[in-house]
């Protein structure tokens, strides 16, 4: 089990209903894109830290699953800012502005996503989408590329670790080298993981093979309501 899943499992909010909790993280996503970003989105970082507080606690795993994420949105923002084209590097005059923009929405979004992640436990997600009506189909895409990813996870971890062993980091040409062995060598375990999984895919055939039990969880309507108070308050703040 990663440590995502752990903390996800041993967290306050886990027994919550994934509904009421994905209603309260996917609306603060709603007014993090569509309101004004001052003070919509300094107030919607206060209120993610309160709630992975509450549920969590785990700064640690919350701020560095936040992080990872941000080199991608900082290579995405950079057509934004600039053109390359055959008379060289020109920059946007306004480009920075809008940048800045939607690498602070993207941040505040990607925050509110960890922090639903950190008090989801999987197979409630995973149960909760059938629930809800996505395809079968899908639910067994998502689950299998999950699986991937934590077993590519837990070798690179373990190649890692072999490495330092063998004193693959003692000097910045080994650890070149050493990364590159273990780019190479984690490609080619994906691609057999990958066949593998697409075959066991394949050969589940019957639409309950992907089932998990959970235990049934009601809405907290006071909490929902609670939820639509914050909402509006946000709002209003924003307006007035």
């Amino acid at each position: 089990m990663n440590p995502l899943e752990l903390a996800a499992t041993r967290s306050r909010w886990a027994e919550r209903n994934v509904g009421e909790k994905a209603f309260l993280f996917f609306g603060l996503i709603l007014l993090a894109l569509t309101l004004p970003p001052v003070p919509t989105l300094p107030i919607i970082v206060v209120v993610t830290l309160v709630v992975v507080y509450r549920c969590s606690g785990q700064w640690r795993l919350y701020f560095t699953l936040c992080l990872a994420p941000l080199s991608f949105l900082a290579i995405g923002i950079i057509p934004l800012m600039l053109t390359i084209g055959t008379s060289g590097i020109e920059f946007h005059g306004d480009g920075w502005q809008q940048a800045a923009l939607v690498f602070a929405r993207s941040t505040v979004a990607t925050a509110i996503i960890m922090g639903f992640a950190l008090c989801t436990p999987i197979s409630e997600l995973i149960a909760w989408s059938i629930t809800i009506g996505m395809p079968t189909g899908l639910v067994y895409v998502i689950m299998m590329m999950y699986r991937m990813i934590t077993i590519l996870f837990s070798r690179a971890r373990a190649m890692w670790e072999a490495q330092g062993m063998r004193l693959g980091r003692s000097r910045m040409s080994r650890w070149i080298f050493s990364s590159a062995g273990q780019a190479a060598g984690l490609f080619v375990l994906s691609i057999n993981h990958s066949r593998r999984l697409a075959e066991g895919l394949e050969l589940r055939a019957e639409p309950t093979a992907m089932l998990v039990v959970t235990p049934k969880r009601a809405i907290n309507l006071r909490r929902v309501a609670g939820y639509l108070v914050l909402f509006t308050l946000i709002i209003l703040v924003t307006l007035l």
